[in-house]
């Protein structure tokens, strides 16, 4: 077959158009087989108010969007040819909305079942507890969910945070689209920032079951963690401690679920050099005068508390003060952290009717808090936090066109959100598609007046008309852009006025088609002449109180005070004293406080010579002076359990994690002469936890209600409790189920804690006490102290010889 070189020419130009040309002979990155669409639609939108940013607003601007960003915004209305025209007279577009604290996206967590304590049902090399997974990453299990996104975008959300809510150590969140594309194009960033809690969620193993037994689990994993970045544990490889060193530079999100939460994520972040953000409780109102605002983040939720049903007197008094108070108060919180200097992001978790939304934020602004202040608290600080703010938070030539549109100013009574755009893929609100055609309209048909009143409501419009000035019942419908309007004339003669509604650059013109039984068609035409009345008895209203009306009590229950107590310098005069030493009784006798402590026991005449002028002096003349009575035995004051019972020795445990310092007890005691008192672990368990000694001081937090320096005491207990008699086949399982095995709990215990104390000091000698290289054990760290003399033992018992076989475990440790 003889080719020419004209045809081989030919042939080498078909072959190189398609095979380097035209890409569907490349190979396809998506095998779909779907036909690619190389569209580039420029979006135009013009005559809007474009708020850039919290401090930054164009009027009558003009922005250009295409392929999901921004690409030029202006306030000269600039419109390139072959751009989509949008015209937005009236309306208002801000930066989309950021939701800092959900689980958009992430399958829910099923809950497995265990044979034992250390038993995992999943695969792999993690750690020993349930709850502590921080190798979970949000963007790994991430899918788009058409209708979770739906609902978020009704509240005016672009993007979120997602993360899975369970657990103590949860792993990381993902920021996400909200838009309808591939999960690889919705991630905005993957690792965020890591999730804890004091829950431990929807882990099957007992341990642990209280809130000290969590902070406990928290420390152990921190310390364990600079073990085995240290290589002092490193005994092969674990997933979760390998992901605990890949994200520990990364934000701490960390959930609460009241004000005394907030003031211990707080205190783990000091101990820990942790950057803590707080996902807050809505209560942080309470606890802001004790947490430092320049090291303090918190995003604050929006989802207030509904007003008590009440249904009898009595049940009004089982009501708490705190909880009345904190329905008044809650619209406030916002406001009153960021007058106290706090850097806050808002949320709507917790909040399951969108619709209600706006409104929350009107209630927000109308107790205190700016409106420039809630869009930042909206957009640009939770960015931040994310990490996004190089193409989220703001509108921005080259960010992400991620915004909403909205029929007002955001806080406006009436405002709607109209459209929602998520990286630049159009939402348009089904409520929305009623024109905002609301106001006055004057205009005619044929020979006469017309007077209309229109108010959009919802999806419908209603409307009162003036038919040659006298005053007619109508019926109104409409359809998109066209509306329909049904009445009778004064003769009883049946008009139906057929229209389209025109919006224009500075009003709105409604015009079309009149039609009556044996009268030709007429034009009519009505122009908007001015916007609709305002009724003064539809004002929106609020009960909430404003940030700078908050009376916060302290501690915040019934019987708080309005002021942190301080200490004051007092003399107390002609008192019976007893002072329980040796000086015994002593009548007529002063006693002068100063700084909280007794400065001096005397005459009036010694002590007025180091007194200052300022002294407040009370005379106690008839009445006596004693030292205030010390409980040694006390269970107030603690929450979320007394007992971490699930192990028969948790003397890592200490009580002083979990202090209330509301406590109503703590005044009832207070009254009854009570100052101090120890609070012990319960006595489910051989060893249980460390003691909290503490003194009543009513209305400081409960970092302040410890006693600093104090010696150290453990709880021990014997008998009938720790070997689980009569708690049914249920708790069987655990050691021990016999006196004989208590003792071998102690024994194990002992033996265990004077074996690391002589690796301690082994390590010590070889590093010059530099580094040890002993891993930190809390459980045995307590049980040295006891060895060392440094922590005593309160130990609940029933019958001789139990104490007995205690004494003798202890004279065997020498």
């Amino acid at each position: 077959m003889n080719i020419s070189r004209k045809s081989i020419c030919g042939l080498i130009a078909i072959v190189g158009f398609f095979g380097i040309y035209n890409p569907a002979f490349s190979q396809r990155k998506d095998p779909s087989g779907v036909a690619a669409d190389k569209r580039h639609t420029l979006f135009v939108i013009t005559k809007a108010t474009i708020h850039l940013s919290a401090s930054e607003t164009l009027k009558n601007a003009c922005m250009w969007v295409r392929d999901g960003k921004i690409e030029k915004i202006s306030n000269t209305i600039d419109i390139p040819q072959g751009g989509v025209l949008l015209e937005m007279p009236g309306k208002h577009i801000y930066p989309g909305f950021i939701e800092l604290s959900s689980s958009y996206g992430l399958p829910e967590i099923e809950k497995k079942t265990i044979k034992s304590q250390v038993d995992r049902p999943d695969a792999g090399a993690h750690h020993w507890n349930m709850a502590v997974h921080p190798e979970y990453r949000a963007a790994e299990y991430f899918r788009v969910v058409a209708t979770e996104a739906e609902r978020l975008r009704k509240m005016g959300f672009t993007a979120c945070a997602t993360l899975q809510k369970d657990g103590i150590f949860r792993g990381t969140s993902a920021a996400v689209s909200l838009a309808p594309v591939p999960e690889s194009v919705a991630i905005l960033k993957q690792d965020c920032f890591q999730a804890l809690s004091f829950s431990k969620g929807n882990s099957v193993q007992e341990y642990p079951s209280s809130l000290a037994g969590t902070i406990a689990l928290l420390r152990q994993t921190f310390y364990d963690l600079r073990a085995y970045e240290n290589g002092v544990s490193k005994k092969g490889s674990n997933n979760s401690f390998e992901s605990l060193l890949r994200i520990k530079n990364l934000p701490c999100f960390f959930e609460i679920s009241n004000a005394q939460d907030a003031l211990r994520a707080m205190e783990l972040a000091k101990e820990f050099s942790l950057n803590m953000l707080l996902d807050g409780s809505g209560e942080e109102y309470q606890a802001a005068q004790f947490l430092d605002a320049s090291q303090t983040t918190i995003a604050v939720p929006l989802n207030f508390p509904e007003a008590f049903v009440i249904q009898s007197a009595a049940a009004a008094e089982e009501i708490p003060l705190s909880a009345l108070m904190h329905w008044e108060y809650a619209a406030a919180n916002a406001a009153f952290l960021a007058k106290k200097g706090f850097s806050i992001a808002l949320t709507a978790k917790g909040i399951t009717d969108e619709s209600s939304f706006l409104a929350a934020l009107r209630r927000t602004a109308a107790a205190g808090l700016p409106a420039s202040n809630i869009l930042d608290a909206l957009t640009r600080v939770p960015a931040k936090m994310l990490g996004i703010d190089a193409r989220c938070g703001m509108l921005k030539t080259g960010y992400d066109a991620s915004f909403i549109v909205c029929s007002d100013t955001l806080l406006h009574p009436d405002t709607k959100i109209l459209e929602n755009w998520s990286l630049g893929n159009r939402y348009v609100s089904e409520k929305t598609l009623v024109p905002e055609i609301s106001g006055m309209y004057t205009g005619t048909s044929g020979r006469d007046s017309i007077l209309l009143k229109l108010k959009s409501k919802n999806s419908n419009i209603e409307a009162e008309l003036r038919w040659n000035g006298e005053k007619t019942a109508v019926t109104c419908a409409h359809q998109s852009q066209h509306i329909t309007l049904k009445f009778q004339d004064s003769k009883g003669q049946p008009i139906v006025l057929e229209g389209a509604i025109k919006t224009l650059a500075d009003d709105t013109l409604i015009e079309g088609t009149a039609f009556a039984p044996g009268v030709s068609a007429d034009v009519w035409s009505i122009r908007r002449s001015g916007p609709m009345p305002k009724d003064s008895s539809a004002a929106e209203t609020f009960t909430d109180l404003h940030a700078d009306s908050l009376l916060i009590l302290f501690p915040f229950s019934g019987f708080g005070r309005n002021k942190i107590p301080q200490a004051a310098e007092v003399l107390i005069k002609n008192a019976t004293v007893w002072t329980c030493e040796k000086e015994g009784v002593l009548n007529e006798t002063c006693v002068w406080i100063q700084n909280g402590k007794i400065a001096g026991i005397g005459s009036e005449a010694d002590l007025s010579k180091r007194m200052s002028a300022s002294c407040r002096i009370i005379d106690a003349q008839g009445k006596h002076i004693s030292p205030g009575i010390i409980d040694e035995h006390s269970h107030i004051a603690l929450t979320r359990g007394v007992n971490e019972g699930t192990q028969n020795n948790t003397a890592e445990v200490r009580m002083s994690d979990a202090l209330d310092a509301t406590d109503i007890d703590i005044y009832r005691q207070l009254a009854g002469g009570v100052t101090a008192a120890q609070l012990l672990h319960g006595s489910s368990n051989p060893i249980g936890g460390q003691s909290a000694l503490i003194k009543f001081r009513w209305g400081k937090p409960f970092s302040d209600i410890r006693i600093k320096d104090a010696p150290g005491h453990i709880k021990f207990a014997l008998g009938e409790n720790v070997k689980q008699s009569n708690w049914g086949e249920i708790r069987n399982p655990r050691f021990p189920q016999s006196r004989m095995g208590v003792e071998q709990v102690f024994y194990d215990a002992f033996l265990r804690a004077k074996e690391y104390k002589a690796q301690k000091e082994d390590a010590a000698k070889k590093t010059k006490g530099k580094d040890i290289g002993v891993p930190v054990d809390l459980e045995l760290e307590a049980l040295q102290e006891i060895l060392d003399g440094k922590r005593y033992i309160t130990c609940h018992s029933y019958v001789q010889s139990e104490i007995n076989m205690l004494i003798h475990v202890a004279d065997s440790m020498g």
